[in-house]
């Protein structure tokens, strides 16, 4: 820091604590007289133990004050950085406003900065994978339905924290199952989170003992909420196992905005890559670009967005059998 902004802060410390200690010091040696005169301090141990009790409830009163201090000065503190934040938002949101106001009507610029000011996470390194394979015979046994797929999808991101200060990163987990089965009682398989200070692993069994089902067909888990450090990222995986139809669609939106997108679809084996067809939309102004690159022999199909991407766009994923 400047040199020009030790100084105040050393005179405000001064400024802080100077009066009270001199204060408190002449206040001191004023009761001291007051208890010599009063009781006639002739003798050494009359000294000696009256000196000795002042000395110690002088120190329990420093001690208590002391505590007392630092307790209104850190609500003070902490009520200013609360009401200088509230203030600094409030002006951002004000030019905010002023700049797009003249042209955009005010609900579009509200719905605007709530979706790009507002949210205090970047989600980077985002990555969903799409693996397809068929039922094997105790999950086809287990089910009237015919012409079913498992469709596991694997979501893997870092979301940095793009402010300043240690923030609360809160994930909500909402998923879909049109097809029951009773093989896979709720889509989430497995969820990983690591923040600051804690990590979640949970796996079908903790999800089980911890998720909602609000009606028939969604899924809900969470909130799971860890800290993250200013300008570092949590770690996030989410994989999702569910049967779906062999001819059936996938949605899936962001819900912060992230820098780029990679979506990869995988097949289990070379009949299944062979006999089904996909393609991936995007609610999105610039295309994904597909990869020309990958040969048949990965079973893979792979497409990137090589844009950012605002909140609650995303891609639909279709996916039929070859005609």
């Amino acid at each position: 820091m400047p040199e020009g902004h030790e100084k105040p802060k050393s005179r405000n410390i001064f400024l802080l604590w100077g009066p009270p200690l001199i204060l408190s010091l002449i206040g001191s040696v004023l009761i001291f007289v007051s208890l010599a005169i009063k009781l006639g301090l002739s003798s050494p141990e009359t000294f000696k133990e009256v000196g000795s009790g002042f000395l110690l409830e002088l120190g329990l009163g420093f001690i208590v004050g002391a505590v007392i201090a630092m307790t209104i000065e850190k609500y003070t503190q902490d009520r200013k950085e609360k009401e200088l934040s509230q203030q600094e938002e409030r002006i951002r949101r004000n030019i905010f406003e002023a700049l797009f106001e003249t042209a955009i009507p005010r609900e579009f610029v509200t719905e605007m900065y709530k979706a790009l000011f507002e949210p205090k996470f970047l989600r980077e390194h985002l990555e969903i994978a799409f693996g397809f394979r068929k039922l094997n015979a105790a999950e086809q046994a287990a089910t009237p339905h015919t012409d079913l797929l498992v469709l596991t999808q694997t979501i893997r991101f870092n979301a940095r924290n793009i402010t300043d200060r240690p923030t609360n990163h809160e994930f909500n987990g909402r998923e879909y199952a049109l097809i029951d089965h009773p093989n896979f009682p709720t889509p989430f398989h497995d969820v990983f989170i690591k923040g600051s200070d804690k990590t979640f692993n949970l796996t079908i069994n903790d999800i089980l003992a911890q998720e909602t089902r609000p009606d028939p067909f969604w899924h809900r888990l969470g909130p799971l909420n860890v800290m993250v450090a200013a300008k570092e990222s949590a770690e996030i995986c989410v994989v999702v196992e569910k049967v779906c139809r062999s001819t059936d669609t996938k949605t899936w939106i962001t819900r912060h905005a992230a820098n780029n997108l990679k979506v990869v679809i995988e097949l289990a084996d070379d009949a299944l890559y062979n006999s089904m067809d996909f393609t991936v939309d995007q609610s999105h102004r610039v295309e994904l670009k597909k990869n020309p690159s990958l040969v048949p022999t990965l079973r893979k199909h792979e497409w990137n967005l090589n844009s950012p991407i605002l909140p609650f766009q995303g891609i639909i994923v279709h996916w039929r059998p070859k005609s």
